[in-house]
């Protein structure tokens, strides 16, 4: 295989389940050598993320009270027929938003840390980090002002992140 190198020039992109929509730019290149896992092609790529935003509820009241952690699981057809490999990586010149239940926040990827979409097509994972530009959200009817957000994806086989969160009234 050797697809590419090919460029994506305003690609919107919509992942209804997520509630995640986002515009990106940036080449692609689909390559390799056969199907085994160690010569499985890749989808690689460099895009930037012109814009994003997620709408869906945060489920973090109950695990905030509760001091626990959530995760999401991503389910596929078959976890024993991976076909290609994925590594793309996601700068941002543009802004993510959160805009949902929870309220209404700006985030940044951090250039040193950008996000990156590894695995391959039946499990896969994000790495990387966001930046709060800055927020509102409400808790118990209260508005609270976002002072710190580091948001991080670390896990290489599902979408979960880690966030390290304050606000202020």
């Amino acid at each position: 295989w050797n697809l590419g190198p090919f460029n994506l020039s305003d690609v919107n992109m919509k992942f209804p389940s997520y509630a995640f929509a986002g515009r990106v730019t940036g080449p692609m290149r689909f390559s390799g050598a056969g199907c085994s896992k160690k010569t499985m092609p890749e989808l690689r790529g460099n895009l930037v993320l012109e814009e994003a935003k997620y709408s869906g509820p945060i489920e973090w009241k109950a695990s905030t009270v509760a001091f626990k952690a959530s995760a999401t699981e991503v389910f596929v057809a078959s976890e024993d027929a991976p076909t290609f490999k994925l590594n793309v990586e996601l700068t941002g010149n543009g802004d993510v938003w959160v805009r949902n239940d929870l309220g209404n926040i700006e985030f940044r990827i951090d250039p040193r840390d950008p996000l990156t979409v590894v695995g391959d097509n039946t499990a896969w994972g994000i790495t990387g980090s966001l930046r709060l530009v800055r927020g509102k959200i409400v808790f118990q009817s209260r508005e609270f002002t976002l002072t710190n957000a580091d948001n991080t994806f670390d896990d290489e086989k599902q979408d979960d992140i880690t966030y390290d969160d304050s606000a202020q009234r």
